[in-house]
């Protein structure tokens, strides 16, 4: 599977399609399926695949590979600039590391063990507070520092 971007956008007086690239699997090394995508403050596009998390910056795919080789099913950002993550069976965020490069950063360990199998994360909603991450069998909410489920949904 190709990834479509849309570079260019349309005046009024333009007429016909607006100027659309497609980037194959082999141009961004990554996997041929995407399941979300966001973009953040900078511009710069962050899709969940896979492989893992892909971005790209308009020049350049990075791929970052999570835990376990994850695919990263739900993705978005907030006015902040963070980026929140979803699994299976795992959520969290990106963070810098020592070296400045972008880390996932797993909130799993913030949960009692009992609250820890919670299924895919399907999505995740940015709020004023934080992120809510909406999984098959529960609402888990993180605002920044501390991480809770917030609602348990029946089977």
């Amino acid at each position: 599977m190709a990834m479509v971007v849309i570079t260019g956008g349309m005046r009024a007086a333009e007429r016909g399609l607006p100027l659309i690239t497609v980037y194959p699997s082999e141009v961004h090394k990554a996997g041929p399926q995407s399941f979300d995508l966001t973009q953040d403050p900078r511009g710069i596009l962050y899709f969940g695949n896979l492989q893992g998390l892909l971005s790209y910056d308009g020049a350049w795919w990075r791929l970052l590979k999570l835990p376990d080789d994850q695919a990263a099913l739900s993705v978005a950002s907030d006015a902040r600039g963070r980026i929140a993550l979803g699994l299976v069976n795992d959520f969290g965020y990106l963070d810098r590391g020592p070296d400045g490069a972008q880390e996932y950063r797993s909130l799993l360990p913030k949960l009692p063990a009992v609250q820890r199998a919670f299924g895919d994360v399907k999505a995740i909603c940015p709020i004023a507070s934080g992120f809510l991450y909406v999984a098959e069998k529960s609402l888990l909410f993180w605002n920044g520092k501390d991480a809770r489920v917030a609602a348990q949904f029946p089977s």
